[in-house]
Order: C-alpha cells, then sequence, then structure tokens
C-alpha cells in the first residue's frame, strides 16, 4: 500500500507539471514583492513544499519565492494561510520565453544562447538516421544489380522467386540485414525526438490561444512525454486513452499515436525482411579453387566450354562443308573426326575419353520437343565440385513405337512402312535408313529405324501383347518413328550438376554437320558411326524398361547420347563464361521488402528533418519548447528551477552545475509534507551558483 501511495504521488506530480505546462499560457504572478531579474523572463519555482528556512534561503538565494506565481489551474502546496486568514493556494508554471512577435525579435532569438544548440539536436539525430539508412538501401541495391546473374533454370529455385548472386555468402548478406535491423532498433528512438519538435511546434501554437479545447490535459501530457521518449508502454497506453474514450478530441495524443504507429511500423517491417531473409537464404555453391595443372588454361580461364572447329575436311553428299565461324585458325590440328577413324568420338561415347564427356541436362524437358531431355558435350577434367557457365552443342530425340503401322512380322523379322518408304528384314541389331529417306527440317530431322535385341525367355513378356512391338522367344523387334534435334546451349554446372540456362535450336548446316555421321552414306564414304554401341545400349535399356513408354524414352536417350559424342571430333575447347566460387540464392519478396522499409524509412526521416527545421526557422520558441519535452527536462525545471528557468537550445542546457565543474550542484532529497505526505527537494548546495 505504501509502494502504490508513492506510486500515486509520483503520477499526481507529473500530472500536475504537465497541467502546469498545458497552461502556461496564463502568466499571472500574484507576488507583487517579486521582481524578476529579467523582465522578459518568467520563471518556474520548484513543485514541492519546503519549510520557512528553505523559503527564506530561497527568497534571498534566488528571485523566485515559493508562492510567487499562481496560475489559471492551481496546485496546492500546503495549508499556508493569507492574511485574510484563508487557505493559500500557490501553483508553478514552466518557463518560457515571450514569444517574439517581429522580424527582428525573432532573428536576435535565432542567434542567441536560446536556439543556438537546435541544429546540434535536428542534424544529429537526422545523420544518424538518415545517413546510414541510405547506405544500408544503397548497399542492398549494390548486392542485387551488381552481383546477380541471369539464371533460367535452377531446381528448386523458381527463377521468378530468387535473384542468384555471385561472389557474395549468405553469411555476409545476412550480416548485413542484421546491421540494418540492430541499427534501426537502436536509433529509432531518434526519430521519435524529431518529432517533439512538431509536438513542440502544435503545444506552442495552442498555448498562444489557438484552439486551446484541444490542449492535452495532465494524464495526456504524461503519455506524450512517455511516447516521445520512444516507450512501448506509452504507446499502448495513448491507444488506450484513444479507445477508453472515443468521443473527446485526444488532438495531440492522435497525433503522437500516428507518427509512432508509423516509426514502428517500419521497424517492424524491417525486422520480418530481416528473418525472412535468414530463414530463406541459401548457400548453392561452395567455395572451389581451380588449379591451373588440372585445366587447359587461356589467360587462366579454364577451357570448359564447346565450339565447333572449322576446316575438318567432311562433305555432306560429296559436297564439302565450308561454313564460316570466327574461330582461332588451325582448330582441327591434332583432332581427329570422323573420316579420320573418329577415335576421340569412340572414346567418348564409349566414357574413356579424357577430354570429353556427354552428360544429360538437369531439367524436366523440352515443352517444345516432347518433354525430351537434351545430352551435351562438356569437360571431362572439370573438377567434380567445380562451378561455372559454359556453352556447348545437345541433342535431343524422340522415338515412338509404330510397329503397327509398319506391319512388323516376326518371320524373319521384317517390317514394311509404306508410309516412310522404310522397309526390309533384320540383318543387324540396328537398321539405319540411307540420306534418302531423311528429311531434314531446321535444326530437326525425322527418320524410321528398326531394331532388335535379345535376352532371356521372360525377359519381356510383359510387352508381348503390345501390337506395335513383336516378342519372339527371347527377342524383341520393333520399328520406331525418331526425331533429332540438335540445340546450343547455355548450360550451368553446380557441381555434379548440368543446368540449362539457355537452348536455341542450331541451324541446319550446323545440325546436318552434328547428326550426319550417324546415318550410313551421310557422309561421303562413311557407312554411320557407332551401330554396335548404339545397339548394346538399345539391349541394355530394353532390359530395364517395364513398359513400352520407357522402351521409347531409354532409346531416345542412347541414340541422343551417341549422337553429341560422334561431334566430339569436330568441337574445340573455349572458356567458359563465368566461373563461380560462391553463388547465393536470395528470394525476391522479403528482400524487396526490406529494402522499400529501409527506403521509406530514410525518407521518413529527412521528412521530420525538413519539418523540425522548418517549424523552427520559422518560430525560435519551438526549440526552447522541445527541450523541456521529457522526463529529465521536467525534473530538472521542478529540482532545479534557478538554472532551469532559463532559455535553454538543449535539455543540458537546464542544469545547473558548481563552480568546480564537479557535476550537479543540489542533491536530490526525499522530505515530508505538511500534509503527511512526501515530496521531492533539490536544496543548494553550499557554494552553488
Amino acid at each position: 500500500m505504501a509502494s502504490e501511495g508513492r506510486n500515486n504521488e509520483d503520477i499526481y506530480s507529473t500530472q500536475q507539471s504537465a497541467m502546469l505546462f498545458q497552461r502556461y499560457r496564463h502568466r499571472q504572478i500574484e507576488d507583487t514583492q517579486y521582481t524578476p531579474r529579467n523582465p522578459t523572463q518568467i520563471p518556474l519555482a520548484p513543485l514541492h513544499r519546503r519549510t520557512s528556512a528553505q523559503q527564506n534561503h530561497n527568497h534571498t538565494e534566488s528571485p523566485v519565492p515559493l508562492h510567487s506565481v499562481q496560475q489559471h489551474h492551481s496546485i496546492p502546496t500546503d495549508n499556508a494561510a493569507t492574511p485574510n486568514g484563508e487557505p493559500q493556494r500557490r501553483t508553478t508554471i514552466l518557463p518560457i520565453q515571450p514569444f517574439p512577435k517581429t522580424t527582428l525579435h525573432r532573428m536576435a532569438a535565432f542567434k542567441s544562447k536560446q536556439i543556438s544548440g537546435k541544429w546540434t539536436i535536428i542534424l544529429t539525430n537526422a545523420t544518424l538516421t538518415f545517413v546510414p539508412m541510405i547506405v544500408f538501401a544503397s548497399a542492398l541495391l549494390l548486392v542485387i544489380f551488381g552481383n546477380s546473374i541471369d539464371l533460367q533454370n535452377f531446381p528448386g529455385y523458381p527463377i521468378e522467386e530468387y535473384y542468384f548472386i555471385q561472389g557474395i555468402s549468405p553469411n555476409s548478406i545476412i550480416a548485413l540485414t542484421s546491421f540494418i535491423t540492430l541499427w534501426t532498433i537502436v536509433c529509432y528512438g531518434c526519430l521519435f525526438t524529431l518529432t517533439s519538435f512538431l509536438h513542440a511546434n502544435e503545444i506552442l501554437r495552442l498555448s498562444e490561444g489557438k484552439d486551446a479545447a484541444n490542449l492535452p490535459t495532465a494524464h495526456e501530457f504524461a503519455v506524450l512525454l512517455m511516447i516521445v521518449s520512444g516507450s512501448l508502454m506509452g504507446y499502448f497506453r495513448g491507444n488506450k486513452c484513444i479507445l477508453k474514450r472515443p468521443l473527446r478530441q485526444h488532438f495531440i495524443i492522435q497525433r503522437a499515436i500516428i507518427w509512432s504507429s508509423v516509426i514502428l511500423f517500419l521497424c517492424f517491417t524491417i525486422l520480418i525482411g530481416d528473418i525472412w531473409l535468414h530463414v530463406s537464404t541459401r548457400s548453392l555453391v561452395a567455395p572451389e579453387v581451380i588449379s591451373q595443372s588440372n585445366t587447359v588454361m587461356t589467360k587462366d580461364i579454364p577451357n570448359y566450354g564447346r565450339k565447333l572447329s572449322t576446316g575438318c575436311g567432311l562433305s555432306i553428299n560429296g559436297t564439302p562443308i565450308s561454313i564460316e565461324y570466327s574461330f582461332a585458325e588451325n582448330a582441327c590440328d591434332g583432332r581427329m573426326d570422323m573420316l579420320m577413324g573418329g577415335l576421340e568420338a569412340h572414346r567418348t561415347a564409349r566414357g574413356t575419353s579424357n577430354h570429353n564427356e556427354v552428360v544429360i541436362l538437369d531439367f524436366p524437358g523440352l515443352k517444345d520437343f516432347y518433354n525430351e531431355t537434351i545430352s551435351i558435350l562438356v569437360e571431362a577434367k572439370a573438377p567434380a565440385e567445380s562451378s561455372y557457365m559454359a556453352s556447348t552443342y545437345g541433342v535431343a530425340t524422340m522415338f515412338k513405337s509404330i510397329g503397327k503401322e509398319c506391319h512388323i512380322t516376326d518371320t524373319r523379322f521384317s517390317w514394311n512402312c509404306a508410309d516412310y518408304s522404310f522397309g526390309g528384314t533384320m540383318t543387324h541389331p540396328v537398321m539405319m535408313p540411307g540420306p534418302e529417306l531423311l528429311k531434314p527440317l531446321l535444326n530437326v530431322v525425322k527418320w524410321v529405324m528398326a531394331a532388335k535385341v535379345d535376352g532371356e525367355d521372360t525377359t519381356f513378356e510383359h510387352l508381348e501383347n503390345d501390337p506395335d512391338i513383336v516378342i519372339d522367344g527371347a527377342s524383341l523387334f520393333t520399328v520406331m518413328h525418331c526425331e533429332t534435334a540438335i540445340y546450343k546451349v547455355d548450360y550451368l554446372k553446380l557441381g555434379s550438376k548440368y543446368i540449362p540456362q539457355s537452348v536455341k535450336p542450331a541451324n541446319i548446316s550446323v545440325a546436318e554437320l552434328i547428326y550426319s555421321p550417324m546415318f550410313p552414306g551421310r557422309l561421303d564414304g562413311f557407312e554411320g558411326f557407332g551401330a554396335e554401341i548404339l545397339a548394346s545400349q538399345f539391349t541394355s535399356s530394353a532390359l530395364s524398361s517395364a513398359s513400352k513408354s520407357e522402351l521409347e524414352h531409354h532409346w531416345a536417350q542412347a541414340l541422343a547420347k551417341l549422337t553429341i559424342a560422334s561431334a566430339s571430333g569436330i568441337m574445340d575447347s573455349v572458356p567458359i563464361k563465368i566461373q563461380f566460387h560462391i553463388l547465393t540464392a536470395m528470394p525476391k519478396t522479403p528482400f524487396w521488402l526490406l529494402f522499400s522499409a529501409t527506403f521509406i524509412y530514410a525518407v521518413f526521416t529527412l521528412g521530420l528533418t525538413v519539418t523540425a527545421t522548418r517549424n523552427v526557422l520559422a518560430k525560435a520558441e519551438v526549440r526552447d519548447v522541445q527541450a523541456r519535452m521529457g522526463f529529465e527536462g521536467l525534473v530538472v525545471l521542478l529540482l532545479d528551477p534557478k538554472f532551469g528557468r532559463g532559455a535553454a537550445s538543449s535539455m543540458g542546457d537546464l542544469f545547473r552545475r558548481s563552480e568546480a565543474g564537479q557535476g550537479y550542484s543540489d542533491r536530490v532529497t526525499i522530505v515530508k509534507t505538511g500534509t503527511g505526505g512526501w515530496s521531492w527537494s533539490a536544496p543548494p548546495s553550499r557554494g552553488s551558483v
């Protein structure tokens, strides 16, 4: 109960001071014996009752006796009697310089001690907030526009939802966002300080008699001081004050709540964006150093890409191939093309080459080509965990079984495809068409193929009832409609994954150059490439296929791999486009949320700064009022009136210091009042000013 009583008295004391502050326009001095040292200055007496000895001491040392100031709303300090025997009520008011009414007076006040520190307060708070937030916003943009790369495809990270940042680790990005959040929380009080200039200007305007009904009550003023100090409790009390009596116009509190809501919303938004980025930012590539010892280097850049060579001495249907490429001269020196034995092509097809390797791109498939995947030619010596972007060529193939259309039979495994002018009897495991039966169209060639594979007696019994397939004991026989497409591919290698970034159809000349070795007679004097390799791969894939669709897909992939492998002898190595040591995936939504909140935070700070500056320039007294808008200022005014009653450009100006410069001259004590209560007191120390 005692604690509750003390708290009630503290609240009452705050309410008293607040009420005095809102009523300072009634400057009435009751004590005729008091003459201020400065006629233009109205002093403030401490809001507590002192003993008679203390009053006499104040009267001799200070020009302000305890009973010297009276106001419209009085606050009793004791039960002293007037000469008529009636109880006397004494009040105090806040010291405010009279407001200059002329431009000359206002200019004089502008140059005086009264507002000499206004720029320190405004510019310090603005600089601590605006400059860092602008720098942070610029740093976020630099991360995106200075380091992001345009990846067209990445499994698990849709390009519509993520930015891909090269060279910056997730820890660095998270450290930046964390620092933004920390700085926002630490310096958010600066914004409340800037808003205090707006409140000071409004209270000053209302106290001059303009719409006095909107002046705050003592309780509202106490809540306002809590809000201006950045107190969340003050913010909630302000909302409660508005909701408790909605019919009452809480003008000052409403304005304070609006400004506070904007500040807290921006801080909360920055915090949410930071947490979101913490949770969802991922590292896609671990640091990898590619040493020069295991690569063919061009200016320290690995030559892992592939391009077509020129002058390889190839011909199509007896016509020499002459395609103009802006490539290095003598690109075929030391290379083996198909007409010279195809050694590199055979090694690549069998997976024994030290230079070339065939891989399948990691993606669902080409939507405009039957959703089939692409087999590409890559560098075999690239480290397994290396990450880079390079160019190459790729092949996609589609197979569709058409045995029923071609009237396949198990009699000597014959077929007759009238629509394709292709028929015969199986004499080899794979029967490829001649060049006259090919139907090229841009980068695509259409053709028909017959194939027979052998297994165990019951290996293919699950396909026995399919009309497009003939099962004869342990043998499977069918005819396939085939389409092969050649593409120019830009791919991203991330460890063991090869992710397509750009897939463009090759021109018809390049397409024919790549697929021609697969067909007998397509190249002059050449009977086709890799028939025995293709037969072996057809057999192994047929044994593992559980359905006709799987069989078609596996055979199509086998032929695509063999086709691009056949082109390895006419490919040159070229430098990669980009080499990644660090690649980070950062979601777009939380990034723009954080950036927008940070940028708006900076703009909002600038707006408050401009408004505060304009208010002070228009009315210099705003700075004097703002210096007293805080619990610190109220305490000084109540307990150290001799020094604190004058003009002030900051709260520090309100303190009275000792002559020796050893801190504040007075010591605060608690004294018992004549009515049995308690009050704070700060009796002057000996030798104090």
